[in-house]
Parts: C-alpha cells; sequence; structure tokens
C-alpha cells in the first residue's frame, strides 16, 4: 500500500481450521538473505478469510524500513499457548514444551 510507506506483501493460507475455531496461529518475519528478522508480526488462523473445506486465507503487509533487503517471509508456527494446558507429556506430538520458546525478534537469525 503505496500510502502507507515501504512494505513487504505476503499471502498465507491455514489448512483444517474449524469453523468458529480460533484456530492455530503463526509469527510472520520478513528475512533479509541470510534469514535475520527485519520485522515480525503475529497471525491468528481466526482473523483469516474462511474458505471452502475449512481453510482461512489472508495476505499480510509488514512494513520494514528497507524493503529491498526482504528475501522472503517466513511463518512460524507461534505455540505459545495450549488452551489445555498439556505438554509433551500428555501430546507426544507437542514436542516438548511451547515453541517456539521465545518469539522471534528483529535481529534474530531464523
Amino acid at each position: 500500500m503505496p500510502y502507507e510507506g515501504n512494505q513487504a506483501h505476503f499471502h498465507y493460507r491455514f489448512d483444517g481450521v474449524a469453523e468458529g475455531s480460533a484456530g492455530p496461529s503463526v509469527q510472520a518475519c520478513a528475512v533479509d538473505a541470510k534469514r535475520v528478522a527485519l520485522l515480525c508480526t503475529t497471525l491468528y488462523a481466526s482473523t483469516a478469510w474462511s474458505q471452502p473445506g475449512g481453510g482461512r486465507t489472508g495476505d499480510g503487509w509488514l512494513a520494514v524500513e528497507h524493503p529491498e533487503r526482504v528475501a522472503g517471509v517466513l511463518l512460524i508456527p507461534n505455540d505459545q499457548h495450549e488452551a489445555d494446558g498439556r505438554r509433551c507429556e500428555q501430546d507426544p506430538k507437542d514436542g516438548g514444551g511451547v515453541h517456539p520458546p521465545e518469539s522471534a525478534r528483529v535481529g534474530d537469525q531464523l
């Protein structure tokens, strides 16, 4: 959106989200060629547009200072909360605790 300044545009899709469910969330991080985070934000499936078959799609804009440095946008699963508080002992597919352990920040190499 030129009137909002230089921004990196990207599209995303969440599959298998039940109607009425908040669904999962991911962090969207604009990265440079060395995968260093230039800017990150959190996306929620509940804010994406519903599609037939349960998928949700959307697009986003990241207002990075130097958009010419953006090599891509990485989507990182954001499992920071478990509604029922389960961890890997009760849910083996979880992989052990909250993932990622901390949210990505500007300057992190991903």
